[in-house]
């Protein structure tokens, strides 16, 4: 996961806390070699190689179709809200 940083953001004023994990700063020549396409302001930033991310709408689909494949019945609008949860021991 790469953290692109801007001069005068948190970003570039932030650092990862200790025992978080691999982190690394990288300059604006190294951020550009990982993601070219970035805005050219781009100062820095912070890469964390054993970090990932997902598209979130893709696996929101995808949980869906397995869900639906596996017989649950998906149920939307207000009438199928939670108004409370209770926590089995």
């Amino acid at each position: 996961f790469l953290a692109p940083a801007f001069a005068g953001d948190a970003v570039a004023t932030w650092s990862p806390q200790p025992n978080s994990g691999k982190s690394y700063w990288l300059d604006d020549v190294q951020v550009r070699e990982l993601e070219p396409q970035l805005h050219p302001d781009v100062v820095g930033g912070w890469w964390f190689p054993e970090d990932a991310s997902v598209d979130a709408r893709r696996l929101t689909c995808s949980l869906r179709a397995a869900c639906v494949g596996a017989g649950v019945q998906m149920n939307f609008g207000p009438e199928w809200e939670v108004s409370s949860l209770e926590m089995s021991k």
